[in-house]
């Protein structure tokens, strides 16, 4: 299931403070998470995101003996024009774990703004409870992007 965030920015606008990395770093720390590394590169003219940050948080024990109790991640972002739009996708790897989470996503313009839209994938490759732990990664990273989303729109006025 996707997430659908409504802006009211336009595509350039907000893709542009979405590839700034001191914006990034704040977004980050602004949503809990710790010690932010963030660059950002062009490969053809085109923007390469990369972050890395930890997190601290209460797992339920299941989740906790697979993932520890601070969970690193290592995240590449990759965007690529689409039309009006932009169109990515990004991978992230939760370092020490068996767990990675691939996500593709769109920003496109609407009347007064933009739509930001994205989907996540998690795979969990652990024996018996991998479904289980997928299911619950997609609901964490879904209340995280909206985290993300909403400091976005907050900064954007």
């Amino acid at each position: 299931m996707g997430l659908r965030y409504e802006l009211n920015h336009d595509v350039d606008t907000v893709r542009k403070k979405l590839s700034d990395p001191q914006f990034l770093a704040d977004r980050l720390v602004a949503v809990g998470e710790e010690r932010p590394e963030v660059s950002v590169a062009e490969v053809n003219g085109l923007p390469v995101i990369t972050l890395k940050r930890e997190q601290r948080r209460d797992l339920p024990k299941v989740a906790a003996k697979i993932i520890g109790e601070v969970q690193r991640f290592e995240q590449t972002e990759k965007w690529f024009p689409e039309g009006t739009g932009w169109r990515g996708e990004y991978h992230i790897n939760i370092i020490g774990a068996p767990v990675v989470i691939d996500a593709t996503f769109d920003l496109l313009p609407a009347d007064g703004g933009c739509i930001y839209t994205i989907t996540h994938m998690p795979k969990a490759k652990v024996p018996l409870v991998g479904k289980v732990l997928e299911k619950y990664l997609v609901e964490q990273t879904r209340i995280g992007c909206i985290k993300e989303l909403d400091y976005l729109a907050k900064e954007l006025g």
